[in-house]
């Protein structure tokens, strides 16, 4: 599976101004935005406020809405692929707990 990671950096962005990422739940069995909204009356729209960072799973079906007006949405964005099972590599898991300051 691969995860995929976006970081915003869009200081000062408003919900107005578009550009949401969307995800379709439970799409990871179709390929396209098209084949997602014919089965998911559901998505969830995530701005890119500055500062937020998104994980999820990328063979969900995903989309970028329209940025309104001239602005430049701008991300970080970071892809992690683990290895099949079986193909010899082995390695440790590490989980970090995040506190909000």
């Amino acid at each position: 599976a691969e995860i995929r990671r976006i970081l915003y950096c869009n200081e000062g962005w408003k919900e107005e101004y578009g550009g949401s990422l969307r995800l379709y739940p439970n799409t990871q069995h179709l390929r396209h935005p098209k084949e997602a909204k014919d089965v998911c009356n559901n998505p969830i729209d995530v701005f890119p406020l500055n500062g937020r960072l998104i994980i999820f799973d990328s063979r969900l079906v995903h989309s970028v809405e329209k940025v309104h007006g001239d602005r430049l949405r701008q991300a970080l964005t970071l892809w992690i692929t683990r290895p099949l099972e079986g193909a010899g590599v082995k390695g440790e898991t590490w989980s970090v707990a995040l506190k909000k300051r």
